[in-house]
């Protein structure tokens, strides 16, 4: 009997190891908390302070305005805000950095009942026109996922992302990106440098759009 006991107890000591193991593994590293509050909506009128079309060249040629530009991680902490408040609430509170030429993306994940955070380090591309972006990386808690085993948990949630999936690749299609059309992007120097062109006939819709916009709001409210 008590060698069944010295037993049991060794495998109860196993588990809670084991459960310990996991629940350290799956706690974040540097805590829960999120600074979110800098991030805001991009609008029309931002494009246009920006200076995004002053910084590109028009073409006679092409009829549209080419060249690049260049984005923090604080632009795209803004663009992401923006982009995914329609589809996903947890990507309101994200911290956004970019390291070792990849883009890193912190948000908020709960594991069963573990609050936790996950990491998802992405490299972006061009093709077609449509705006690739490859998983690298998912590191959950002290977990990192990646290779074929990234490719299957991506799979499998296939059905919850609203944008074409490949492998390890989200597709943002350019109609997604208008007014916006996308020929390059790359990521050096801590910044992201997206080479792209605006359509002279976008460019004055999206002028069109902000003063139609701006009338509207001087208007008084009946």
């Amino acid at each position: 009997m008590k060698k069944v006991l010295k037993i049991l107890v060794g495998i109860l000591v196993v588990i809670a190891l084991a459960m310990g193991g996991v629940f350290y593994a799956l706690q974040p590293e540097g805590g829960m908390s999120f600074d979110n509050t800098g991030n805001r909506e991009i609008t029309k009128e931002d494009i246009v302070k920006m200076g995004l079309l002053q910084s590109l060249k028009f073409s006679r040629e092409t009829e549209s305005f080419e060249g690049s530009i260049n984005l923090t991680a604080e632009d795209v902490s803004n663009i992401v805000y923006t982009f995914m408040k329609n589809y996903e609430d947890d990507m309101m509170s994200n911290d956004i950095k970019i390291e070792d030429n990849k883009l890193m993306v912190t948000v908020p994940v709960e594991v069963e009942f573990l609050k936790t955070k996950a990491t998802v380090s992405v490299v972006p591309s061009v093709e077609n026109g449509s705006l690739v972006v490859t998983v690298d990386n998912i590191k959950v808690g002290k977990i990192n996922v990646h290779g074929g085993l990234l490719a299957k948990i991506m799979a499998s949630q296939k059905s919850e992302i609203p944008f074409e999936m490949r492998d390890r690749s989200i597709i943002i299609p350019p109609e997604t990106l208008k007014p916006i059309n996308l020929t390059g992007i790359k990521i050096e120097n801590n910044e992201i440098k997206a080479d792209m062109r605006v359509t002279l006939r976008d460019a004055m819709q999206c002028a069109y759009d902000i003063l139609v916009q701006y009338g509207n709001s001087l208007k008084p409210a009946a």
